[in-house]
C-alpha cells in the first residue's frame, strides 16, 4: 500500500512541475506578445515602469528556464512510457513514434496561429530518443554532457579567438533569419488574421527552424531530453528519498552554477572580445546560468532548502 501511495504522489509531483513549466512558457510568450515584440500599445506613466519590472521578473525566472524544465520532463516521460510498456513485454518504440507524429500534426496546427510554438520541434527531435534508448547509461551520460556543455560551440568560440573571420552554420542561420524576422513583424502587427495564418503556414515555420537549428539551441534541448532519460535510468523518480536528496543537491549546485556564469556574463566586456566571439561567449554563459537557475528552481520545488 505504501509503494502505491508513493507512486501516486510521485506522478503528481512530476505533473506539478510540468504545469509550472507550462505556466512559465505562457508568461514568456505573453510578455513577448507571441513574437509581435513591437506591438506593445501605449502605456501611461504608472503602467510603463510596472510593465518593465514585470517583464524583467518574467525573463529572469522563466526565459530559458521554463523550456529547459519542459525539455527535461519530455525525456523523463519518454523513459517512463518505455519502461512501463517493457514491464508488460511490449516494444513501445513504434507507438511512441506514432504519438510523436500526432504531436507534430497538433504542433503544425498550432503553428498557424503562433509560429513560435515548439511542439513540432519536440516531435521531430523526439525521434532521437528512440535509437539512443539502447545506449548504455555511461555512453548516454557522456553524450548528454557533451551537448549540455556545448562542446561544438566551445570549439567554435576557440576558433573565433584564434581567427575572428571563422565562419559557421550559426552565422549563416542568423543572417538568413534577420531579414525574415523583420518581415514577420510587419505581418504580425499589420496583417489580417488570414494573412498571419498564411504567413505562418510556411514562412513563419522557416524562421522558427532558423532559430532552433542553431547548434547552441538544438544541443541544449536534445541534451535535456537525454538528461530526463538519465533521471529515469537512475530511478530518481521512483524513490522519494532520492528525489529529496538530489533536489537538495540541485539547489546548491544550481545556485553555484547560476551565480558563477551570471557574474562572468557581466564581466565579459572586460575581456576585450568583440563581434561574434563576444556574442557566442555571452550566449554560452547565459545558457549555463539558465541551466543553473533551472536546477535551483526544480530543487526548491521538490524539496525545501
Amino acid at each position: 500500500m505504501r509503494d502505491t501511495i508513493i507512486s501516486t504522489k510521485r506522478i503528481e509531483i512530476i505533473d506539478a512541475l510540468r504545469g509550472f513549466a507550462l505556466m512559465g512558457i505562457l508568461l514568456v510568450h505573453c510578455q513577448e506578445h507571441f513574437d509581435a515584440f513591437g506591438f506593445t500599445g501605449e502605456a501611461n506613466a504608472f503602467v510603463a515602469p510596472l510593465n518593465s519590472v514585470i517583464s524583467e521578473v518574467i525573463e529572469f525566472f522563466f526565459l530559458g528556464k521554463a523550456y529547459a524544465i519542459f525539455s527535461l520532463l519530455f525525456g523523463l516521460s519518454f523513459f517512463i512510457q518505455m519502461e512501463k510498456q517493457a514491464d508488460k513485454g511490449i516494444d513501445f518504440r513504434l507507438r511512441f513514434a506514432w504519438r510523436l507524429f500526432l504531436l507534430y500534426l497538433l504542433g503544425h496546427l498550432n503553428g498557424l496561429f503562433y509560429s513560435g510554438e515548439i511542439l513540432v520541434v519536440y516531435a521531430l527531435w523526439g525521434l532521437i530518443l528512440i535509437p539512443i534508448h539502447k545506449l548504455s547509461t555511461r555512453w548516454l551520460f557522456r553524450l548528454c554532457l557533451i551537448l549540455l556543455l556545448q562542446l561544438p560551440s566551445l570549439i567554435y568560440l576557440g576558433g573565433l579567438l584564434l581567427d575572428p573571420q571563422t565562419y559557421s552554420l550559426t552565422d549563416l542561420l542568423r543572417k538568413l533569419a534577420t531579414g525574415r524576422f523583420r518581415e514577420m513583424m510587419v505581418v504580425l502587427t499589420e496583417g489580417s488574421f488570414t494573412e498571419v495564418m498564411a504567413y505562418n503556414l510556411w514562412k513563419g515555420q522557416v524562421i522558427k527552424w532558423l532559430y532552433y537549428l542553431q547548434p547552441i539551441n538544438m544541443f541544449r534541448i536534445i541534451g535535456l531530453f537525454m538528461a530526463g532519460v538519465l533521471i529515469g535510468r537512475w530511478g530518481i523518480h521512483k524513490d522519494e528519498n532520492l528525489m529529496v536528496k538530489y533536489a537538495k543537491r540541485g539547489v546548491w549546485w544550481g545556485l553555484t552554477l547560476f551565480t558563477l556564469f551570471f557574474y562572468i556574463t557581466k564581466i565579459l566586456p572586460a575581456f576585450g572580445w568583440e563581434g561574434q566571439a563576444n556574442r557566442i561567449a555571452t550566449q554560452l554563459c547565459r545558457m549555463y546560468s539558465n541551466l543553473g537557475l533551472m536546477f535551483f528552481i526544480v530543487g526548491v520545488l521538490y524539496s525545501p532548502i
